[in-house]
């Protein structure tokens, strides 16, 4: 499933925040809480984080393995432990930023890859909600600076 938002922020402005300062998201998100590396290093491909977020009124954890296309201005959060591999197999989210023509402001592509554990799990609207308030909060954060 998939959404795009568009923001007033230049898709590298949008991309570096991932990219390079993924350790501010806690003062830039009001929904996470805190996050922190269990292997490699936040800015290296492959690296592994730990992110605890607040989601439906409760906290929730996310443990993802990280990957980077730069020449895209794509991350990508592979799913390998919390909360939503309860609910599902698979659960992978991406944000691609997108340069708007004209050069002002960018679309964000933001993508779940997910597939359920059982075919009464509803699909994770909820989840791309999340992550489509994260876009915007970055925006804003990027907006002000």
């Amino acid at each position: 499933m998939e959404t795009e938002v568009e923001i007033k922020a230049s898709a590298d402005e949008f991309y570096q925040v991932f990219r390079n300062r993924p350790h501010h998201l806690p003062n830039i998100c009001s929904d996470i809480t805190s996050g922190k590396v269990s292997d490699g290093q936040w800015q290296t491909h492959g690296s592994t984080r730990h992110w605890d977020y607040q989601f439906g009124g409760k906290t929730e954890i996310f443990k993802e393995k990280i990957s980077f296309d730069d020449a895209n201005r794509k991350v990508n959060h592979i799913g390998v432990a919390g909360d939503p591999l309860k609910r599902y197999k698979v659960f992978n989210g991406s944000w691609e930023a997108i340069p708007k023509a004209g050069g002002v402001g960018a679309i964000v592509k933001v993508v779940i890859e997910y597939q359920k554990l059982s075919k009464d799990i509803p699909s994770p609207d909820d989840y791309l909600e999340l992550l489509v308030g994260f876009t915007t909060d970055i925006d804003a954060h990027l907006s002000k600076a």
